[in-house]
């Protein structure tokens, strides 16, 4: 007994008690323990400090009943509750959540109704709240109670936009982390908290904490077929790293990370998701502060702020790096000014210099080579719609002078302009007949309507071009009444 430490006599003590207490079977030994005898040798300071020690360690049966009973009933209110707020965008929801005319009766009774829906939400989480809370303070030892106030705090955080529940949930989770370090889902939990609290650099930590934990607990997984749900979480944890690292400004860390994530995804959707997330991180040559500045930019087009939005894309290719990514800002700039901020001339120029200085640079990503497409696409469609619109006020002139671009560009309406064009130089019929050829050779591209359209002007060329053309002006003729009948 001399070699024991105090703490552990201590437990003895307390294990001698407790069988003393409950295992006896005789009235007499009960009897004893009832008015507080000791065993022999035993002081009272150990033993009162071993009965202190009680609580803290074990909880009677009709308690831990009682405790189950509270973690069922929260458990019940939380499903409620969250089963009413993920059919939130129903389509009966949405016409609840915005009514056409809110001084309408029909509006109102609307209204109503949705503030009757989120009251019920409201409600199942309070009692969910409540009723794990109790169970905890009933029996502190299960995890189950403890995880479902976690959860409840996070759904709370989510219908209330509230992120004090996220402070609660961080609280709850590092009691539970204290008692229970073994699961790697709960660092991930925490490290969510930390995120939406815009602590970054714990995010990270717990994040790679439960990625540490992951690997190394997944040796006892024997199931093969957990396997694709478990590279789904390795995939999960190390993206969740890589966005911390981002939001600190660690490019290469975060692109590091990105790479690992890659070989573990599985599934289309997350490759797609990783190579998106690291396109964006070198958008401008892995400066996550200028990546940043355009998302917030794009944020003024969706909310219809197009001039402000201009100006600011302005400043910012300012301080761009990137040829491609200047590119990218132009070409923004280019799609306000002709859309919304009536600068048609400026965009189109705009967005021409662009193609033409890209026409011979080699693209080194798919997105470079996606977005020049689209570059091309754009700058064609604008100089054909901005020469049209010239033909309407009958200035054949500017007309011309950009539908010559949009038939000089290669996107797959060049024909339009090479037709409209064509059209226009019936004085000239060798042009006129040329212009008229290559629309035909895209013959796939054009509509029924739009090939007899092509194959008339071609007619009337012919006809004027003397004797020697009139056999091919008889097979265009036969053509056309071919294609009308059908």
């Amino acid at each position: 007994m001399k070699n024991l430490s105090r703490h552990s006599f201590i437990f003895l003590i307390l294990f001698a008690l407790l069988i003393v207490g409950g295992c006896g079977t005789s009235r007499y030994q009960h009897a004893a323990a009832s008015k507080g005898q000791k065993p022999v040798g035993v002081d009272s300071l150990t033993i009162a400090e071993a009965d202190s020690l009680i609580p803290h360690l074990f909880v009677s049966f009709h308690a831990k009943q009682r405790a189950a009973k509270l973690c069922a009933e929260g458990e019940i209110a939380f499903v409620c509750a969250d089963s009413l707020w993920r059919t939130r965008h129903d389509k009966t929801l949405e016409k609840v959540s915005r009514p056409a005319d809110s001084t309408s009766e029909n509006s109102k009774t609307q209204i109503k109704n949705r503030q009757k829906y989120m009251d019920d939400i409201n409600e199942f989480l309070a009692v969910a709240e409540k009723k794990f809370q109790k169970s905890i303070e009933i029996d502190p030892f299960p995890l189950n109670s403890r995880d479902g106030l976690v959860r409840t705090y996070f759904l709370r955080a989510e219908v209330e936009q509230k992120k004090i529940y996220y402070k609660k949930a961080e609280q709850a989770l590092q009691e539970i982390i204290s008692r229970e370090k073994g699961e790697h889902y709960l660092f991930f939990k925490l490290g969510e908290c930390c995120f939406q609290l815009e602590k970054w650099d714990q995010a990270f930590k717990n994040y790679h904490q439960a990625t540490d934990v992951f690997v190394e607990t997944k040796v006892f997984s024997r199931d093969s077929a957990l396997t694709s749900s478990a590279n789904e979480l390795h995939f999960t944890y190390l993206y969740s790293q890589a966005v911390c690292l981002s939001k600190m400004y660690r490019a290469d860390e975060a692109i590091a990370l990105i790479h690992e994530a890659k070989k573990v995804a599985t599934t289309k959707e997350h490759k797609a998701i990783a190579e998106r997330f690291e396109n964006w991180l070198n958008w401008d040559n892995g400066n996550i502060q200028t990546a940043e500045m355009k998302n917030k930019i794009l944020k003024l087009v969706k909310a219809e702020k197009y001039a402000e939005a201009a100006d600011q894309f302005q400043n910012l290719k300012e301080s761009l790096t990137d040829p491609f990514a200047i590119d990218e800002i132009d070409w923004r700039i280019a799609g306000l000014e002709f859309q919304y901020l009536n600068k048609k001339e400026q965009a189109c120029e705009r967005l021409l210099r662009i193609v033409r200085n890209q026409k011979n640079v080699p693209t080194n990503s798919t997105v470079e080579e996606e977005n020049m497409q689209q570059y091309l696409k754009d700058c064609g469609a604008m100089h054909y719609h901005l020469g049209m619109s010239y033909i309407d006020k009958a200035d054949y002139r500017l007309a011309k002078k950009y539908l010559d671009v949009g038939a000089e560009i290669d996107w797959y309406g060049n024909y339009k302009c090479q037709l409209k064009l064509a059209k226009m130089n019936k004085h000239n019929p060798q042009i006129s007949l040329n212009l008229i050829e290559k629309v035909l050779d895209v013959k796939s591209n054009l509509s029924v309507v739009e090939q007899i359209d092509a194959l008339q002007v071609k007619l009337k060329v012919l006809k004027k071009m003397g004797s020697q053309y009139l056999a091919e002006a008889k097979q265009t003729y036969l053509q056309i009444r071919e294609l009308q009948k059908n």
